[in-house]
């Protein structure tokens, strides 16, 4: 009895292993005719039968990494390259450190949409991005730009999204005017339809400071209402609003003015900067001192020179860069030297991120704490704002990322600071022309919107 157990169990163990043989030959010989069927449909360019062989087999083999880059290209193949594309994605998701995935999207993206190209750009993993073939399309996506020529004749950096720009108007009677207004960084124009002599935003709050061509300044709404002026005051001038009240001049003499146009008298000094984060910079009898919201002074009449930006700001990411000694130096908000490090000259910071600093004759870059960042290199420099900084070598100007690296080489006469959108203004080739009236030659700039596309699509990718 035991020795038939044993042959009948002996028995189920080889009908099973040969059962196993079949299923294996049957599996074999079914995923090489699918295969040989596929190649022989793709080489007569019958690729919808091509596509369905190859599926078949991949039954067969599912993890089949060479059979998956067949039915890849024959979605190309079919100009099916939504299924291409999508399939590539798959792939990557599967075989996640293979570079060739990742070079089929970067190849056909290059070719058909630059946007992307450089959305899919910012899904690809570090490490990959250390390929020196995936390395050539960072540098080739990060050297696209556009330029929108506009017609402007002056310009500023951008102040909550807006810049205030300049275009000249001949009249019929021969006369040349100037009509200022409000350039976005999408390119709209805002109060283009009057003659301003200034016109600002103030904060986001969709209202703006505006001075008309009878000389009288209001605050306005983007609709044209009128929401506060002041006719019985004559001011010489108004800096834009960086805070809840900005600086003017009144008779000659400085003061502060809110947004309801009240006035603080600071007619003791001789010039006085726009608060900025609460503290401003104040002026007397050629000497400057700090001063905090409550008007109150912080430091001596110590200062030589305190630096002010295009707006009026001294204070910028938590220092003032003020002049003692022949040299500028960084200090708080307790007049505390932020490090012993001097400089020659020195711009005010946009944000935390690096300012420009000159020693000499070149301009380098340093953080908050007075470290080197970028050596001195430039011709000039612009502090960095959303990871660019704005330099100028051999006469123009261009700019680089946050590695030193030229992004858009330098070809401008002039060039305002990087939006977080990737816009900013620049001055194209000087041309010449004829003054009607002098008939003398004029050398003007024709300024324009350059659009950076690397990073306008990431700021709109971190949007969406």
């Amino acid at each position: 009895m035991k020795y038939i157990t044993v042959i009948f169990l002996f028995t189920i163990v080889i009908v099973a292993w040969g059962k196993i043989g079949i299923a294996v030959y049957n599996d074999k010989s079914g995923y090489e005719k699918y295969i040989k069927e596929g190649n022989s449909y793709a080489e007569d360019e019958i690729y919808i039968k091509a596509l369905n062989s190859y599926m078949m087999a991949l039954k067969y083999d599912k993890n089949n990494k060479e059979l998956e880059k067949k039915i890849m290209q024959v979605y190309y193949q079919m100009e099916d390259f939504k299924s291409y594309c999508n399939y590539n994605l798959e792939l990557i998701k599967k075989y996640p450190s293979e570079i060739e995935f990742y070079l089929n999207l970067l190849i056909y993206y290059k070719k058909t949409s630059e946007e992307k190209l450089i959305k899919f750009m910012l899904t690809i993993p570090e490490k990959i991005q250390e390929d020196e073939k995936v390395k050539s399309y960072f540098q080739y996506a990060k050297s696209l730009y556009e330029i929108q020529s506009l017609g402007i004749n002056n310009m500023t950096d951008f102040l909550f999204g807006y810049s205030r720009v300049e275009k000249s108007v001949i009249k019929e009677n021969g006369e040349k005017v100037s009509t200022q207004y409000l350039l976005g960084i999408d390119g709209t124009i805002l109060f283009d339809e009057e003659d301003y002599i200034n016109i600002s935003p103030i904060g986001n709050a969709t209202q703006y400071l505006i001075q008309d061509k009878n000389g009288i300044w209001k605050i306005m709404n983007e609709l044209g209402y009128v929401l506060a002026q002041r006719k019985d005051i004559q001011f010489d001038s108004i800096m834009p609003f960086t805070d809840n009240y900005t600086s003017g001049m009144i008779n000659k003499k400085p003061c502060y003015i809110t947004t309801e146009f009240k006035i603080a008298d600071m007619s003791e000094y001789t010039s006085i900067s726009n608060f900025s984060n609460g503290y401003a910079a104040v002026e007397k009898n050629g000497m400057y001192a700090l001063m905090d919201s409550q008007l109150a002074l912080i430091s001596d009449y110590q200062y030589d020179d305190i630096k002010k930006d295009d707006f009026g700001r001294a204070y910028m990411n938590n220092c003032f860069i003020v002049k003692e000694n022949g040299q500028y130096y960084f200090v708080n908000d307790k007049n505390e030297k932020v490090s012993e490090n001097g400089f020659d000259d020195a711009k005010v910071f946009i944000d935390s991120q690096p300012t420009a600093v000159c020693k000499g004759e070149r301009w380098g870059f340093v953080n908050s704490l007075g470290e080197i960042y970028i050596d001195y290199q430039y011709e000039d420099a612009k502090p960095f704002s959303n990871g660019y900084a704005a330099v100028k070598q051999n006469g123009l100007w261009g700019y680089i990322d946050s590695n030193g690296d030229f992004v858009i080489e330098p070809q401008f006469k002039e060039a305002g600071n990087m939006t977080k959108q990737g816009v900013s203004l620049v001055g194209l080739a000087q041309k010449e022309e004829k003054d009607a009236e002098s008939l003398d030659t004029v050398i003007s700039t024709e300024y324009a919107l350059l659009t950076y596309d690397y990073l306008d699509i990431q700021a709109a990718n971190k949007e969406e």
